[in-house]
């Protein structure tokens, strides 16, 4: 097992949920956090969206604008996002 900093250990050997790691260790190999799955999936929604970009700039406009207009006005409806996001795939599919 691997040592953790005494400042993220529960005294038992277990990290805090909440803590700074993105991978633990565990008795089979490395654990990965769902941290580490989101900053995953983030960065290949990145990378979808530039594709879209450079293929298709006024579908990309369209389908940003309908979900994030600034860092304060965006919309969290997991329908329309899942919309959005099958209509990204689509584009990209052609």
């Amino acid at each position: 097992m691997v040592a953790v900093p005494v400042e993220y250990n529960t005294g038992d050997g277990e990290t805090q949920g909440g803590d700074a790691f993105i991978v633990y260790p565990g008795g089979d190999g490395p654990w990965l956090s769902t941290r580490l799955e989101a900053e995953r999936r983030g960065t290949e929604d990145l990378e979808l969206l530039r594709l879209l970009r450079e293929h298709n700039p006024y579908l990309y406009d369209r389908l940003i604008t309908q979900v994030f207009r600034s860092n304060s006005d965006y919309t969290d409806g997991e329908a329309l996002f899942d919309d959005v996001y099958r209509q990204l795939l689509e584009a990209l599919a052609d």
